[in-house]
Formats: C-alpha cells, sequence, structure tokens
C-alpha cells in the first residue's frame, strides 16, 4: 500500500454517514477508477474495482469523520489509489512467480482442463475473455506455489531465475543427480497442485 488510509478527523458531521455517502458518490468514484486503474481493469475489472474500493473505506470508517464534499473526495480518491496500487504490485508479482512455473511445467490455461481448447495467452491485443484467461491462470498458479513444502517452493524459485541442476545442487547440498530429480519432483507437485485447485473451483 502506498500509505495508510487517510484519516480526515473533524468535528463530527451529522451529515457524515459514510455508506450513504459512497452511495451519492459511486458515479464519481467509478469515472475516478476508470481513469486511474488503467491496464488493472483488464484483469480486475471495474465492478469489482469499485466494490472492493468501497469495501474498503467501509473498513475504515472509525478514523472517518466528514469535513465536507471537496475532503470526502480527498480522503476516498487516496482509498481508490491506496488499492489500485495494491492490486497492481499483487498482479505484477503473480506475472513474475507464477507465469514461469506454467511454462517449465507445460499446465495449459483453465479452460484447457476443462475439455475446452486452450487460449493463446501470448496473442496480440487480448480481448476481455483473454485478459480473465490470464488472470484466472495466474491466481491459480499463485495458489498452487503457496500450497506446496518450503522445499519445493525453494527449488521452484531457483527454477525460475534459470539456475542450472548444478546450481540448485550447490544451494540444495546435493549430488547433481538429485538436484535434478528434486526439480522434477517440484515441478510436478506444482502441475497437480494447480490442476487440482482448477479442477475444484466453481465453473
Amino acid at each position: 500500500m502506498v500509505d495508510s488510509e487517510p484519516n480526515p478527523r473533524a468535528t463530527p458531521d451529522a451529515g457524515g454517514d459514510l455508506e450513504a455517502l459512497l452511495v451519492m458518490h459511486a458515479p464519481w468514484l467509478q469515472r475516478l477508477i476508470e481513469r486511474r486503474a488503467g491496464w488493472l481493469l483488464r484483469v480486475d475489472g471495474l465492478d469489482d474495482l469499485v466494490q472492493d474500493v468501497r469495501l474498503r473505506a467501509l473498513r475504515a470508517e472509525s478514523t472517518f469523520e466528514h469535513l465536507g464534499e471537496g475532503q470526502f473526495k480527498t480522503w476516498l480518491g487516496q482509498v481508490a489509489q491506496n488499492h489500485i496500487v495494491d492490486r497492481q504490485r499483487y498482479w505484477s508479482a503473480a506475472r513474475r512467480n507464477a507465469g514461469p512455473m506454467l511454462r517449465l511445467s507445460g499446465v495449459g490455461p483453465p479452460s484447457s482442463l476443462s475439455g475446452t481448447p486452450g487460449l493463446d495467452l501470448t496473442a496480440a491485443g487480448p480481448g476481455p475473455r483473454t485478459w480473465a484467461e490470464a488472470r484466472d491462470q495466474h491466481a491459480f498458479a499463485t495458489r498452487a506455489i503457496g500450497a506446496l513444502l518450503p522445499r519445493d517452493q525453494e527449488i521452484l524459485l531457483a527454477v525460475r531465475e534459470g539456475a542450472t541442476d548444478d546450481e540448485l545442487a550447490a544451494r540444495l547440498a546435493v549430488e547433481v543427480r538429485a538436484a535434478t530429480r528434486a526439480r522434477q519432483r517440484a515441478l510436478e507437485r506444482f502441475r497437480r497442485a494447480y490442476e487440482l485447485l482448477v479442477r475444484a473451483s466453481p465453473r
């Protein structure tokens, strides 16, 4: 998060009901997010971002006291900006960590695991459906990595960084043949965890 949530304190205002203010300013908030979110709109979607910012604002209600129209918009704009930056960082990290694992383990996009032809996620000018598929793929991969044992996570990190089997052996303090087997097992466990998560998800 960029900063802690803003804390506009002043004399209590009878017209400062936060939930009512959020409803009243919903169109303004939507336009603000459309202007600021950029590529994030392709993976999270405008409606989800608006709802998440509203929930984030409500969680900060204990620190909120209404200071007037202008001050409220400044406060809500900062809450929205904090959320946008958090989500951009999340997806940037997901792409860095999950993408190489998906390529190295050979798993396809979620649709390919349910019998539907997979989408080309590298195609130029992806449409909404392609971006939705990419979002799901990276989310499942991130969860799959998190479900592995710490040793397997360490191996996958080394693989993602391009470590050879000789380098992996030195890192794990084992023979090269053992490092090769450990790499293969870690990638297979990742692949199985990914496929289980995809198949268990509601369709």
